[in-house]
This record gives structure tokens, C-alpha cells and sequence, in this order.
């Protein structure tokens, strides 16, 4: 990797959790937002009961609410399943005119040696078109959340939008501990709308991309966690993205 593109990275990720425990339906514990906090300003996760999405940005964390609303979130707040790091940007670019595909290849054109490590990413700019989803809490504790996801996700248009999309690229070999590929999330600028990005076109920002090559995964020490099903349901996690 050429030397200028590992400059300033960030030391690691932080994850509470593993993405397939968390589908599995194990969502009442977890880490409150002042302990995430000690570990990144950036990044996703969910709310107890998969109750809504989850956004990290500039140390500030939103919880993106299933009626469409958003509303900060409480230091106490229990968050099951997060993915955070102090971000800080070591290939930026402009972009403009991209569709969904065509922005992750740009990704991965601007980054040739990276296929294998973590990428950080964040675009701030105008989308001409955006499709989202937030996610359904659970109607009962232990419930099969990406089963739950697929049935009752609620999932928003818009045009012209401005705002921000945050979130991680994962190494394909990292299914099911965290979600392999793009997992990007959305934050409208004024702060009333977002979610989990579904499709996208991009009009015009700028992209920031973090390089990463550490990975810190805190498990729960918790029953519910040892008597997960965590075997990777590859095909089932796409579908839920």
C-alpha cells in the first residue's frame, strides 16, 4: 500500500457484538453510549430490541426512529451491537453523478491496495436520490431480527437531499461478525430524517475514506450471547442489507 495512503489512520475499530448474535435476536444487552464513546466518534450500530438504526457522527450519536424521526441519544442508552472508530479521513475526492455501484467502485479504485483491510467512509454532499430503511423493533424479546427486518422495515424515498452517509466496508472473510462489504447509514443535514441506506444516486460532495487494519471485537458476557446461534447466514444478511 503506497505510504501516503496509510498517513494518519486510525489505530482500529471498535465493535461491541457480533453482527449474526445481534440477527439471532440477542438485543437487551449490551454497552451504553458513554463507554462506546471511549472508543470512536463515528460509526453505526442498533438500539435495545433493534428498536431503529443508529448514527456516529462527530461524536454525536442519533437514534433514527421507525416514524422517520430522529432524536439524540441519552450517555445511558444501551446499544447491543455498534461499530465505531475516531475518524480520521486519509484518501478524500470529490464525487458527482454516481449511482449506488459506480460510488463503491470508485472506492475501491481510489484505494488498489486496501481490498483486504476496513474502510471508514464518509460523504457529504446532495443525493438525487435516496432510498432508506429503518428497522422495526422487535415484538418480542430474542425474536429473529432479520426476519423481523424483511417483514416490517419501513423504507423512505427521497430526492435532493442533502446530508450525510457514514458507514464501514468489511472484508469478505468478516460475514457474520460484522456485515461483509458496504454498510452505509444516513443522516439528512437538518437532522429530521434518516436511516440504513438501501440505493442511492449521488449528485455532487465530497468522500472521505479511513484505511484500517485493526479490529477490536468486544463479545457480551452474557447468557442470551453463549447460547446464540451465531453460525453466518451469508444469504440471509444480504437480504437484510
Amino acid at each position: 500500500m503506497p505510504d501516503s495512503q496509510l498517513s494518519n489512520t486510525p489505530s482500529k475499530i471498535y465493535q461491541y457484538s457480533i453482527i449474526s448474535a445481534f440477527l439471532d435476536g440477542q438485543t437487551l444487552h449490551g454497552i451504553p453510549l458513554k463507554d462506546l464513546a471511549k472508543h470512536g466518534d463515528f460509526g453505526l450500530g442498533s438500539f435495545q430490541l433493534a428498536d431503529g438504526e443508529m448514527i456516529m457522527l462527530d461524536g454525536k450519536a442519533y437514534h433514527m426512529c421507525y416514524d422517520g424521526s430522529i432524536t439524540p441519544v441519552e450517555p445511558s442508552t444501551i446499544l447491543p451491537y455498534a461499530m465505531v472508530t475516531f475518524y480520521k479521513p486519509n484518501v478524500t475526492a470529490t464525487v458527482a453523478g454516481l449511482l449506488k455501484p459506480d460510488f463503491q467502485k470508485h472506492i475501491e479504485d481510489i484505494t488498489p491496495t486496501a481490498k483486504n483491510y476496513f474502510l471508514a467512509i464518509r460523504f457529504d454532499g446532495v443525493l438525487k436520490k435516496l432510498k432508506f430503511r429503518i428497522a422495526k423493533g422487535q415484538d418480542e424479546p430474542g425474536a429473529n431480527v432479520m426476519k423481523t427486518i424483511t417483514k416490517t422495515q419501513r423504507v423512505i424515498e427521497m430526492e435532493d437531499v442533502e446530508g450525510t452517509m457514514i458507514g464501514f466496508r468489511s472484508p469478505d472473510c468478516y460475514q457474520g461478525i460484522t456485515v461483509a462489504g458496504y454498510h452505509l447509514h444516513f443522516i439528512k443535514k437538518d437532522r429530521s430524517t434518516g436511516g440504513h441506506c438501501l440505493d442511492f444516486e449521488i449528485q455532487e460532495g465530497s468522500l472521505g475514506i479511513s484505511i484500517i487494519r485493526q479490529i477490536d471485537t468486544e463479545l457480551p458476557d452474557t447468557d442470551d450471547f453463549c447460547k446464540a446461534n451465531v453460525t453466518v447466514d451469508h444469504e440471509g444478511i444480504v437480504n437484510a442489507e
